[in-house]
């Protein structure tokens, strides 16, 4: 009888197919970063320069659109920024993340990812099922990544748990070259704000967020261009706005 190889010896080969597949959804969102960019549709994300949400901002900087991240506190430092970002915005948590990212937001886009990517795409289509918007809804099928998730849906659907008005609100597109065609034949103004308008930022009665000198904002290690050009609040929540030096 043969003994079942240790777990690590049978994972100390990677799955080439598996590493295939993840290059090519990366070019396929750096292809969607390029199309926003030089479209000059603004984008806005939750930061950083890893997995194929930074391939699709790095992309969008580097074909000259402006890029804005939204980013808590806590992960500020760790974070590794791509290249052009033209503002970052520095949260106390990720509930004030996702509120800024829906309000800045025109239309949403589900790129393959994990958990936090779920969560974030169910929760805007649970709003809109809820009439709180009526924003176009991507899914971003790059080899069939989403496919599990649309047959979840029709199960869904199929049970009686959720209404086809929900599912056919979700645009699904496989190719980045189709995408912003389809979110803008989708966007309609003027929207519905789940908080009844854009957030508006004032200026902290504190004045400018200590450190606006042109000292350079750290990421994971490594020294940005960037300084804090003010300290603002959003409904009575600090945050802080840092944009390149010399802007």
């Amino acid at each position: 009888m043969t003994a079942p190889l240790p777990r690590k010896a049978a994972l100390s080969h990677p799955d080439p197919h598996r590493h295939h597949l993840r290059v090519r959804r990366r070019q396929a969102a750096a292809a969607l970063g390029s199309c926003i960019g030089t479209a000059g549709i603004r984008l806005v994300y939750g930061g950083g320069s890893e997995g194929l949400m930074g391939a699709v901002a790095a992309a969008a900087a580097g074909a000259g659109g402006e890029v804005i991240a939204v980013v808590p506190q806590f992960l500020l430092e760790r974070m590794r920024m791509p290249n052009g970002i033209a503002q970052i915005i520095a949260v106390p948590d990720m509930h004030m993340r996702k509120r800024l990212m829906f309000d800045y937001a025109d239309a949403f886009v589900a790129m393959p990812g994990g958990i936090g990517t779920i969560e974030e795409l169910a929760e805007v289509m649970t709003w809109r099922k809820l009439d709180r918007h009526q924003k176009p809804i991507l899914i971003a099928n790059f080899h069939d990544f989403w496919s599990p998730w649309l047959d979840l849906l029709d199960h869904l659907q199929e049970a009686g748990f959720l209404s086809g008005q929900v599912s056919t609100a979700c645009l699904v597109a496989d190719m980045p070259e189709a995408m912003l065609p389809m979110l803008q034949r989708g966007v309609c103004f003027p929207q519905v704000s789940l908080w009844q308008g854009r957030t508006s930022f004032r200026r902290s009665s504190r004045g400018a967020y200590p450190g606006t000198r042109h000292s350079a904002y750290k990421s994971s290690g490594r020294t940005i261009d960037m300084k804090a050009r003010y300290e603002a609040v959003a409904d009575q929540v600090t945050v802080r706005i840092w944009e390149p030096v010399g802007k």
